[in-house]
């Protein structure tokens, strides 16, 4: 009894430690808690600092990180449907594609060539915080989806996604926005191995 116990251990250790995450685990620093509103101001020249290291070859914020516990979700009205979808929503710099290594499916990464790939809300002060959300629910926003979320959207592939428009809630104050896909990445496991890829 206790040779089998041991070998199903181990046959779950190695499966943990050899799964693909869906991302480049090696060479990837993480710092954690930078998002305080009195480091917000200072996450982009943190970013463009941390790039002038030596041996560092890319570098991002981001509201979601490997082993994160933070779980950030929106509701998510595909054309056609009638009741809307739970996703995970997390903002990420337009490098975090490249940093983690993470393979694009179709379409495109996020640039900052693109105003709509720009979806930046101040903390503070609040006025300029309302300003920006309004901005955004008005204008729409580009997204980056993964494959798993394309599928559930309505898509038969990573291609098919590309240039659908989804209602997402941006703000329960200020309604739905518009949200384009513009790139479909390949799934990332974030969180343990014994939850499912999130969407």
């Amino acid at each position: 009894g206790l040779i089998v116990c041991t070998a199903i251990i181990y046959s779950q250790t190695e499966f943990a430690r050899t799964s693909d995450p869906g991302y480049q685990r090696e060479g990837l620093i993480q710092v954690d808690n930078l998002n305080r509103a009195q480091m917000v101001p200072q996450i982009e020249t943190l970013i463009r600092e941390v790039r002038k290291l030596d041996g560092v070859t890319h570098a991002a914020g981001t509201s979601i990180w490997p082993a994160s516990g933070q779980t950030l979700n929106t509701s998510v009205q595909v054309p056609g449907r009638p009741r809307p979808l739970t996703i995970g929503w997390y903002s990420v710099h337009p490098n975090f594609f490249d940093t983690m290594r993470i393979r694009l499916l179709a379409g495109r990464k996020l640039s900052r060539q693109y105003a709509h790939d720009y979806a930046y809300v101040p903390f503070e002060p609040e006025e300029a915080q309302q300003a920006a959300i309004r901005q955004i629910v008005a204008r729409g926003v580009n997204i980056v989806v993964n494959e798993l979320a394309a599928r559930q959207m309505g898509s038969a592939t990573p291609a098919e996604g590309i240039g659908k428009q989804v209602k997402i809630q941006f703000s329960s104050d200020y309604g739905m926005a518009t949200a384009t896909i513009v790139g479909v990445a390949q799934d990332s496991r974030f969180r343990s191995i014994r939850e499912q890829v999130e969407p």
